[in-house]
């Protein structure tokens, strides 16, 4: 499992320069996730990332990141909840026939939300499921994976 975190991915990983909003970066913590993929992927064991965990699982698989949602996307939902963890705070829709919408137990749902960043070009075999009502992206899977692949952009509670 990766988890989330109040850093942000650094843009250097995915050859950008860092954005004015850019929040803070940890590469330790980048280069610590980008080895944990390696070694779930070569040992073919599942892959759950949360949140930052996903957008490091798309960065390491090649993808991009959208800095800052709020200066970058027009109309955006507010993806930042703050401290408040619990609360849902924004629907999402789900592609039926699939492993989140079988989770989901439906097509729409509505999550807690407490990101700035998100995928902007995919990473290599990871396929979106579920995206906000603004087009970010919320949860991709790697259905050509020998194990089970998931990366949910929302905290579980």
């Amino acid at each position: 499992m990766l988890a989330g975190s109040n850093s942000d991915v650094d843009p250097l990983r995915y050859g950008a320069d860092p954005l004015p909003k850019l929040g803070d970066v940890l590469p330790r913590r980048d280069e610590t996730d980008a080895r944990l993929i390696d070694l779930a992927e070569a040992s073919r064991i599942p892959l759950l990332g949360i949140c930052y965990g996903m957008q490091a699982l798309n960065v390491r698989r090649g993808g991009t990141l959208i800095q800052d949602i709020e200066s970058q996307v027009d109309s955006p939902v507010k993806h930042q909840q703050g401290d408040v963890f619990v609360r849902h705070c924004h629907k999402i829709d789900i592609l039926a026939g699939t492993l989140v919408s079988e989770l989901a137990g439906g097509t729409t749902t509505t999550v807690n939300s407490h990101h700035h960043q998100a995928i902007e070009r995919l990473g290599t075999n990871l396929t979106p499921v579920a995206w906000a009502s603004d087009g970010i992206i919320e949860a991709v899977v790697d259905d050509t994976s020998d194990s089970w692949v998931l990366g949910v952009q929302w905290h579980l509670r």
